[in-house]
This record gives structure tokens, sequence and C-alpha cells, in this order.
């Protein structure tokens, strides 16, 4: 069966509901390809969801993102996942705060009552371009194209020069 192609926000909230059901196992790989879009890569096990979106304004993007299986959980199942995790107390010490909250397994949001949340980690990097499964070429470039016919729809002046 072939992927189907939601909207960003769409699969943002449907991600956001299964972090909030089962929230370990989670890691997220940021980037931007070579058009400057957006790319954000979310494994949960064996589930791969693919998201690019471009930047309308600072508070604002718009985007698609794709869901595709996996043949084997991917070897990054090994880091420190991603999650949400409560900042029990004051500690001064930044790298002994860093290395309480990692030992912590992530929380749903909902679970979560300290006044303090860490956030993360995240993965960065400008090379994760077809980095995590054989089908991420063809899935990236329908997303690609479906993004772009967006813009240039939707948003045109984004592409304009000024002057």
């Amino acid at each position: 069966m072939a992927e189907v192609v939601k909207s960003a926000k769409q699969t943002k909230l449907e991600i956001l509901k299964l972090y909030e059901e089962d929230p370990e196992d989670w890691h997220i790989l940021l980037g931007k390809d070579k058009k400057g879009y957006y790319n954000t890569s979310i494994i949960h096990r064996k589930d791969l969801w693919f998201i690019k979106e471009e930047v309308i304004n600072p508070f604002e993007t718009v985007g698609y993102a794709l869901k595709t299986t996996l043949s084997e959980v991917p070897p990054l199942s090994k880091e420190v996942p991603f999650g949400l995790r409560p900042i029990q107390s004051k500690v001064e010490d930044a790298a002994t705060l860093l290395k309480t909250i990692l030992k912590q397994k992530p929380l749903p949001l909902s679970e979560i009552t300290t006044k303090y949340v860490a956030e993360g980690p995240y993965i960065f990097s400008e090379q994760l371009e077809h980095t995590i499964a054989p089908s991420q070429i063809e899935l990236e470039s329908r997303l690609t194209a479906e993004l772009d016919r967006l813009v240039e729809r939707r948003y045109s002046y984004l592409r304009r020069i000024y002057g």
C-alpha cells in the first residue's frame, strides 16, 4: 500500500497522541534539505514519519508528512531516546542536571506535574538525507514535490526577491 501524504500539522497531532500513550523509544532527527525546507524524521520503534516544512513566518509553518514502517528497528534505539522529562529540583551544575534528566524515563505530558520540563534530545544534522531507510529518497521526493506545489500556489511571495 502506498503511503498517504498528510498535512504536517495533522501528523504532528497524531504523533503527540501516540507519544502520550507510549512515551518510550522515540527519536527525532532534524535538518534542512537543499531547497531550505526543514526535514524532521521521527522514529518510534519501526514506525517512521517524514515531515517536510517551510517556514511562512516566525509563528507558522506549512508542510506535508508521510508515515512508513521500517523492516527493523534502527540502531538509534541504543541512544538516549527523545522525550519529555520533569526537572525535579534546582541544580547549580549544568552537567549534573543533564545527567540527572537523561537518566529519567520519558513521560507523557499529562503525567508531568513539575514546573519545568526538559524536551529532547534532538539529533541535528545537515547530512540526514537518505540515512534511515532505503525508501527515504522516494518519500522525500514526494514530499518535496507536494510542498513545492503548495508554496507556489499559496505562498509565492516567499520565492520573490525584494529590491
